[in-house]
């Protein structure tokens, strides 16, 4: 005669949420473990690596611009490259000139026929939207800017 065997039920439980404890128990105990910040040191190196690739290939001809700025004689490639036009707006890079030359950020302005306050910023900080934070700076609210006038703007950041 054939043997049956009896197969032992399992009970199912709920699934159990750890509490608080248990968790910052656990979390402390994954912490002290090696492995776990190489993992992440890798993680990170591997984020890092791809960030710097993807900035690399971003830049393109933008970085020779940079070189235009710093350089009297821009080169590309280790040859000299005649400059036959700006490549950018002049109130961009005065901006970018005057943060590489003055560390505080603030440029000298002279105020030119038909100047405004929004022209001024767009000079100084490369965008018109400061005008009236450099209007108040400089204390010219209840009065007209002239030409000839020499003001020392600070872009806000």
């Amino acid at each position: 005669m054939a043997q049956t065997k009896k197969v032992k039920k399992l009970k199912s439980t709920p699934l159990a949420i750890p509490s608080d404890k248990q968790l910052n128990t656990e979390v402390k105990s994954l912490m002290g473990k090696s492995r776990v910040w190489v993992g992440l040191a890798i993680v990170l190196l591997v984020l890092g690596a791809g960030m710097y690739i993807k900035n690399a290939n971003s830049k393109g001809n933008n970085s020779s611009q940079v070189i235009d700025l710093v350089s009297p004689q821009p080169t590309v490639a280790g040859k000299v490259v005649p400059v036959s036009s700006p490549t950018a707006k002049p109130a961009v890079i005065m901006k970018k000139v005057a943060t590489l030359a003055d560390t505080n950020g603030k440029v000298e302005v002279t105020v030119q026929g038909g100047d405004s306050f929004w022209k001024i910023s767009e000079k100084a900080c490369g965008t018109g939207r400061y005008f009236l934070d450099i209007q108040s700076q400089l204390g010219y609210t209840n009065r007209t800017i002239h030409a000839g006038d020499k003001l020392i703007v600070q872009c806000p950041n």
